[in-house]
């Protein structure tokens, strides 16, 4: 039996598996140093099996196609993403315990993936990239928000002299590249790519790698040499990339927010407070990986009993934007994103 011991938004994890193909991509996703934590309780407790059965006991009620009820328990026999997933999850002394079993019917999928030249290569990294987000990113979601009240959003953000700035918008409008391309001044620094998390006073990096095409990375030329690039396939012609760890920050108090979105001119408009707390809880829930969290969170909040409000949100919101200058920042689709950069966000930073 493989076990993996790690910290992540200082909560301590750990994976148990006898697929240790699964476990090296976990560690190589994170990149995750060869010591293990060996020390204390896990808060999140995460045991995955190949080819095996979850015996639901008569304790279990079930409630719906897919979900079984039991004491501070849940079962849930299917999900969407990854047929042949099936998820039991409980709370014992406000520890998460997850015991996931996948049915590999082709008997492909527990391949070394990293590394094997196979031409289905690419179907099994996405299948252990669902499963990453299953095992680790949406137990480690829900319990930060649950017991750290740490809030997701579906953000990028920076740090330009102390001070922290959100890039939001829909995706695929390009929070990313503007994110690194900020990183040609020297006075910005990395905070997160694709998630942030919050609070009433600061934002947070979301440890997740960063996700870019090539055209991504022609534009990001003048920065390449901050990107350490991970050595797996590319998921949907993109390569993931870390930043070189002097250009990283963690934290940030926000003071400005900036909305992308396409238009048939470069220019920067201010945005009403409220109008901007509206955009940012309707892009969480566009974004598809936050989508399937928030179906998960509220199983969970089923079967737990919790009486987690989605007015938090709006609050905490509200509280963190409360000395923040709010920004429609409008650009034309394909222009250089550098001279829009120059043009605009860099002129109120500066």
């Amino acid at each position: 039996m493989e076990k993996l011991d790690f910290r992540l938004m200082d909560t301590h994890l750990r994976l148990q598996s006898e697929q240790k193909e699964l476990i090296n991509y976990i560690r190589h996703f994170f990149r995750l140093p060869i010591e293990e934590i060996q020390k204390g309780d896990p808060n999140i407790y995460v045991n995955f099996t190949l080819n095996d059965t979850f015996q639901i006991s008569k304790s279990y009620r079930r409630i719906s196609r897919n979900i079984w009820l039991g004491e501070s328990s849940l079962f849930i026999s299917e999900i969407e993403r990854l047929p042949g997933l099936k998820l039991g999850v409980k709370i014992e002394n406000d520890r998460l315990y997850i015991d996931a079993f996948f049915k590999d019917k082709n008997q492909k999928f527990m391949k070394k993936i990293i590394s094997h030249p196979l031409f289905d290569k690419r179907n099994r990294e996405i299948q252990f990239i669902v499963l990453t987000y299953y095992l680790i990113y949406y137990p480690l979601f829900y319990y930060l928000e649950r017991s750290r009240n740490l809030l997701i959003l579906h953000a990028s953000a920076i740090e330009h002299e102390n001070k922290g700035v959100i890039l939001a918008g829909l995706g695929g409008v390009g929070k990313s590249t503007f994110c690194l391309g900020s990183l040609v001044l020297k006075e910005c620094k990395f905070i997160s790519d694709n998630l942030i998390f919050y609070d009433s006073q600061n934002i947070y990096a979301c440890p997740e790698p960063i996700s870019l095409d090539a055209t991504s990375i022609d534009i990001l030329k003048q920065v390449k040499h901050l990107l350490i690039p991970q050595n797996t396939s590319f998921t949907h012609n993109r390569m993931r990339y870390q930043i070189k760890p002097e250009s990283i920050s963690c934290k940030a108090v926000p003071k400005y927010l900036f909305w992308l979105q396409w238009g048939n001119e470069n220019k920067i408009l201010p945005l009403d407070k409220g109008t901007c707390i509206k955009h940012l809880l309707n892009i969480n829930l566009l974004a598809k990986e936050l989508r399937e969290y928030y179906l998960l969170a509220a199983a969970f909040d089923l079967a737990f009993s919790q009486s987690f409000s989605t007015n938090l949100y709006r609050d905490t919101l509200s509280l963190l934007l409360s000395g923040v200058d709010c920004f429609t920042l409008q650009f034309k689709p394909g222009e250089d994103l550098e001279t829009v950069f120059n043009q605009t966000i860099s002129r109120i930073l500066i």
